[in-house]
């Protein structure tokens, strides 16, 4: 299991680095990874394209990826943006590992 904390904004600068933080994370098969957005305040289209690309390497492979404690900004991007549908959103870290 891998818990990765995302926080800050996730703006088009940063995004090179999410992207490159989770690519290495997800590149050794881990049965479960948790992103805690508990202290992440904004994101932009690169950013969820990272978060995306992550989740989709992890399902090709059987493994999961979880997301947990967005705040509600977040958590109301993600509705509007149906990415909510694709990914499981907890309340919490210790929700998402319970799971």
């Amino acid at each position: 299991m891998a818990v990765v904390k995302v926080s800050g904004s996730a703006t088009m600068e940063a995004t090179d680095d999410l992207r490159q933080c989770l690519a290495q994370t997800v590149e050794d098969p881990v049965r479960l990874t948790v992103l805690d957005l508990g202290d992440l305040d904004f994101v932009c289209s690169e950013g969820l394209g990272a978060i995306v690309a992550a989740y989709l390497k992890c399902a090709r492979r059987g493994d999961t990826l979880r997301l947990a404690g967005p705040t509600d900004n977040i958590r109301e991007l993600l509705n509007v943006t149906k990415l909510s549908k694709l990914f499981p959103v907890f309340p919490s870290v210790a929700d998402a590992i319970q799971a």
